[in-house]
């Protein structure tokens, strides 16, 4: 759905909030942390589909989720993604195609 959909066709994400919140843990470790979703974002790299312009949107696309106050995840185990935890702890996924 694009920006100019009407309102009742867009998607729109809710949250709540949990009494007894626990932090995920990253990577995942089974009865360690509640079920709960994450969010996977595909990196647009432009009108170039090289690697390094890949490796310099994903980059980019790091940077700014670091300045919105996301950290960096460790381990990160592939080139062409990276793992974010939010404020809350909650992991994101900034992946090229």
């Amino acid at each position: 759905m694009g920006p100019d959909a009407p309102s009742s066709q867009r998607h729109r994400p809710a949250f709540q909030q949990t009494e007894d919140y626990k932090p995920p843990t990253w990577p995942e470790q089974p009865e360690h942390q509640q079920k709960m979703i994450h969010l996977d974002l595909r990196v647009n790299t432009g009108p170039e589909s090289t690697e390094d312009a890949g490796q310099t949107a994903l980059a980019e696309a790091v940077n700014l989720a670091l300045s919105l106050g996301g950290t960096l995840a460790d381990p990160q185990h592939r080139p062409d993604l990276r793992v974010i935890l939010d404020p809350a702890g909650h992991p994101l996924c900034l992946f090229l195609d």
